[in-house]
C-alpha cells in the first residue's frame, strides 16, 4: 500500500474521531491504573504486635 496514496473516507473519520478524543480522561485513567498497581505491590500495611493495630513503620505503643 501507498503511504501516499489518499485515505478512503472510512479511514479519514477513524483519523478524525481518534484525535478528537480527550488526552485528559486518558491521562486519569492511566493515573487509576498506576494507582492500583502501586497499592497492590505494597502489601498490607504493619501491624503492631502489642496492641494488633495498624501502626506505622516506628511503633510507639
Amino acid at each position: 500500500m501507498d503511504p501516499l496514496a489518499p485515505v478512503s473516507g472510512r479511514r479519514r473519520a477513524w483519523r478524525a474521531w481518534r484525535r478528537r478524543r480527550p488526552f485528559g480522561a486518558g491521562l486519569l485513567l492511566v493515573l487509576g491504573g498506576a494507582e492500583i498497581l502501586l497499592v497492590q505491590r505494597a502489601g498490607p500495611p504493619a501491624r503492631c504486635s502489642r496492641r494488633g493495630r495498624t501502626c506505622g513503620t516506628r511503633c510507639r505503643c
